[in-house]
């Protein structure tokens, strides 16, 4: 039974993790982005600020924390949760922008369904970029 859940469960991550950006280019993106490394978002165009960063752990902390990791190392609570870290550096954060302002849906019950505002989708943003940087996983 432990081999199949192996092969099952990242499977089942695959599936539902494409499925919460169903309809935006987000699904259509290779694994290894080519341009990942790049985590200022279309909206602001600008360095990420400190100011930004925080705004977006505190979001990440009471939304998120529960199921995904948002430090620079460790696992998330949930096996089907990515870490925050990893978001950066398999796909370009901005690809998330529409997902995270229309409601983020995934094929699974786990997640609840939440929209943000363009501010806290910015911070959100800027925070997974900045934990990516700090945990190495892409360019500084």
């Amino acid at each position: 039974m432990k081999s199949y859940r192996k092969t099952l469960v990242p499977l089942a991550v695959a599936i539902g993790f494409t499925g919460i950006i169903a309809n935006t280019s987000f699904a259509q993106t290779p694994t290894t982005a080519p341009n990942a490394a790049n985590t200022t978002t279309e909206s602001q165009n600008t360095t990420p600020t400190a100011t930004s960063i925080a705004k977006g752990k505190k979001l990440a902390t009471k939304l998120c924390s529960r199921c995904h990791n948002i430090e620079k190392t460790g696992k998330s609570t949930v096996y089907l949760a990515p870490p925050f870290r990893t978001f950066a550096s398999k796909w370009p954060l901005q690809d998330l922008e529409e997902a995270l302002a229309e409601g983020i849906v995934v094929g699974h019950s786990i997640m609840p369904e939440f929209e943000l505002e363009t501010d806290d989708i910015t911070a959100l943003l800027d925070f997974m970029g900045d934990l990516a940087k700090k945990a190495g996983l892409v360019k500084k």
